[in-house]
């Protein structure tokens, strides 16, 4: 009963919330806080470098809207199609939002893992809904939980295709969940995004040598029904209700404290459209830039003493522009369930401030 309770709440909350805001994400577009890196030959190309410019990052902050915008058509006019081959580059350059579906939608997902699906879930997934474009190039990383995932709308033409070629899989896991449909460019597919915890009414299939599909009984594993992928597919539309209890499998679920935690962000999260708050997620994004930069040059221990002393103050001056920064955010900060922000904003203080000793020690 608790956790019949627990997984309707977990449904209901934090997973329409991550889908919200994947929603939002996607329909957003390009986001200047993406390319602090372009942000000087942006300038360069177009009004000029000022003599006070820093860093990216900076400049974006103190960016007026009509200047957004003009730095972000001028991103768009970059050819930025290319690249779609790096991994980590923001999902909105490969993908492009379609609609949000419902929790009963009927999905597919193709595998040559299917068994271990049934009876575990979707164990696994990408954690970090920005860089959703090519996943494939992070299947090795270790210690990967649940996270998002990718399937068909199960009756699309894309699903036959799918089914037909074993593009992604030689079988396949039927199931219901919501989910965000996209166009992937790559891939040239209408595809669904979904959380890997939300899913449930899992049905294996299963394909042999000849072709045909199978649906096997969770009691006895004897066939139910064998067929082509579509009269599968139909099968299961038309009888789900009567033959429920002996296809679908009942996968195992995540553990108790994986749902304390899920309600838990559900009970301290803000509405679908401002979660989380795109000021927040801007934030990240500063940090990851300015921690990148904390490395010294390579040749430094080459440089005479008044480059090293130049580049220690510009240094010093960064870091004080830093907790600037990071006092204007401070309503941010006072969030409670932000606390891993604070800590972000209180290690890069730290790597700051070692970066500045390390410049001392060449003088």
């Amino acid at each position: 009963m608790v956790r019949t309770f627990v997984r309707s709440i977990c449904k209901l909350g934090a997973y329409s919330t991550d889908l919200g805001y994947l929603r939002d994400y996607l329909k957003g577009g390009i986001d200047p806080y993406d390319f602090p890196h372009l942000v000087e030959q942006y300038l360069d190309q177009t009004t000029g470098v000022p003599g006070e410019f820093e860093d990216g990052i900076d400049y974006i902050e103190h960016m007026t809207p009509g200047d957004l915008e003009n730095f972000k058509k001028w991103i768009g006019d970059q050819s930025l199609h290319d690249d779609r081959s790096d991994a980590n580059s923001p999902s909105y350059l490969h993908m492009s939002y379609d609609k949000l579906l419902k929790n009963n939608t009927w999905l597919v997902h193709f595998s040559d893992e299917v068994s271990k699906i049934e009876s575990e879930g979707f164990a696994q997934g990408h954690e970090d809904e920005r860089s959703l474009g090519l996943t494939t190039y992070f299947k090795d990383r270790k210690n990967k939980g649940p996270g998002w995932n990718f399937a068909f709308v199960a009756a699309s033409k894309d699903a036959a295709n799918a089914a037909a070629n074993k593009k992604y899989g030689k079988h396949a896991v039927l199931f219901q969940s919501a989910g965000v449909q996209v166009w992937h460019h790559g891939d040239e597919e209408n595809q669904v995004i979904f959380k890997g915890e939300g899913i449930h009414e899992v049905v294996p299939l299963y394909k042999d040598e000849n072709g045909e599909w199978t649906i096997e009984s969770s009691r006895d594993n004897r066939q139910i029904i064998k067929g082509d992928f579509s009269q599968i597919l139909n099968w299961v539309f038309q009888n789900y209700a009567q033959y429920r209890k002996v296809i679908v499998r009942s996968v195992s679920v995540p553990s108790v404290k994986a749902f304390v935690r899920s309600v838990c962000k559900f009970a301290e999260s803000k509405p679908v459209v401002d979660y989380p708050p795109m000021e927040f997620m801007h934030l990240r994004k500063a940090i990851q830039y300015l921690n990148s930069q904390v490395s010294l040059p390579h040749d430094i221990a080459q440089w005479d003493r008044a480059k090293i002393q130049h580049y220690l103050d510009l240094t010093r001056q960064k870091k004080a522009h830093i907790e600037d920064w990071i006092l204007a955010k401070r309503h941010v900060l006072r969030e409670p369930h932000y606390k891993d922000l604070q800590e972000a904003f209180f290690h890069l203080q730290q790597r700051w401030d070692r970066k500045i000793k390390a410049i001392e020690s060449y003088l």
